[in-house]
């Protein structure tokens, strides 16, 4: 499997969620080759990148014109034909998608019909990955009101050396896991 650098993707202007917090995210959901996984907020594509040369298929979901194209050209260099990209604002475009897992990167502050959207399906896990305190932990609330299971918080903290070895730290990223069996 390979491990996508930072350095390997095209960005633009269009943030990026940087390598150890990546492959976390992917780790944390737990992607495996059988995966069907629904992501919400593209964004330049490199999570999507990553659980896609792991899984079966990826459904993405990102309203920004220019996050769209970097994400095409993105999957279109690393030759990912197991991605379909829908232009839209989730909950749009969630309709008669086929996941087990969830990935949620960017909500534009759509988090509960997101969810209401879920709902209507059983079996699968869902992750989300926040800046804002806020934001996660309402995110947190709503799995805990709708009973999902094995919710978990994490924050991820990652400083690099560079020059004459000073560790610069990059902003954290806090990661919410929750499971929905009925």
């Amino acid at each position: 499997m390979k491990w996508f650098k930072d350095e390997d993707f095209i960005r633009g202007e269009v943030p990026m969620t940087k390598f150890i917090k990546r492959n976390a995210i992917v780790s944390l959901l737990d992607v495996s080759e059988d995966d069907k996984i629904l992501e919400i907020g593209t964004g330049t594509g490199s999570v999507t990148c990553q659980m896609a040369v792991i899984c079966k298929e990826v459904t993405t979901i990102e309203r920004n014109d220019e996050a769209i194209e970097v994400a095409k050209k993105n999957f279109e260099k690393f030759g990912l034909n197991n991605v379909k990209l829908i232009k839209g604002k989730a909950p749009e475009g969630m309709d008669g998608a086929d996941f087990n897992k969830v990935y949620i990167g960017g909500s534009g502050k759509n988090l509960e019909s997101i969810m209401d959207k879920l709902d209507e399906k059983n079996n699968f896990t869902v992750i989300a990955s926040f800046i804002i305190f806020e934001n996660a932990y309402e995110f947190k609330d709503l799995l805990k009101k709708r009973n999902y299971k094995n919710i978990d918080t994490y924050m991820i903290n990652v400083s690099r050396a560079e020059k004459l070895e000073m560790m610069i730290a990059e902003n954290p990223v806090i990661i919410v896991r929750g499971e929905k069996n009925d």
